[in-house]
């Protein structure tokens, strides 16, 4: 958090020079000190580190109410992007508007909340790349082993079969975690909220 103060007023001090007129001055200040305040609220509200994704019971509900409010706020003020809470902050004190007082004013959601399901999708849909990582490698390790099925190996050196040997044990270790009940329940997840991610906001 001290970080993200640091950069607020490092851009702060980049900015003022520019300005002209105290009055300006002063509202940047306080666009700057708003930004800073609701980030820190954010901070305290969720933390990344709290949210467990194997343990995260996410219903089918809140993916699409969280989102059906994004899309409503979005439509609202085009000039903030409201999906991710700690970017929508940043893009609200330029305006010189209050992110938390828009959240509990033009949508369904506390600010608590809005902030939770923020964290949490961004992090499931951070997830999905690694998802998808898993599954593209276990398939071209597949296409890779496939080629010496019928090959005759016969003038491999014992370093070469050895080799082989060990790539198809790293497949099927790879394929029975794939198999895992939390995997699937993560690919579950992952898809389940990329796909009404996709449906609502495209």
């Amino acid at each position: 958090m001290r970080n993200l103060t640091v950069f607020f007023l490092a851009l702060l001090f980049v900015i003022l020079p520019g300005c002209g007129k105290v009055k300006e001055a002063s509202q940047l200040v306080k666009s700057v000190k708003d930004s800073v305040d609701t980030v820190q609220t954010i901070s305290e509200s969720v933390d990344s580190e709290d949210i467990d994704l194997d343990k995260l019971d996410i219903s089918e509900k809140e993916v699409r109410d969280f989102y059906s409010n994004v899309k409503k706020l979005n439509s609202a003020y085009p000039e903030i992007n409201f999906e991710v809470a700690l970017t929508a902050a940043l893009e609200a004190s330029t305006q010189g508007k209050n992110l938390e007082r828009i959240i509990e004013k033009e949508s369904d959601m506390s600010f608590k909340e809005y902030s939770t399901l923020s964290m949490a999708f961004t992090m499931v849909l951070t997830e999905s790349m690694g998802v998808s990582l898993a599954e593209e490698m276990v398939s071209a390790m597949e296409d890779g082993l496939a080629q010496f099925d019928d090959m005759d190996t016969s003038a491999f050196t014992e370093e070469q079969l050895a080799e082989i040997e060990s790539q198809r044990q790293a497949l099927i270790e790879a394929k029975k975690e794939m198999d895992t009940p939390e995997f699937k329940a993560r690919k579950n997840r992952v898809d389940m909220v990329s796909r009404i991610r996709e449906e609502l906001m495209d």
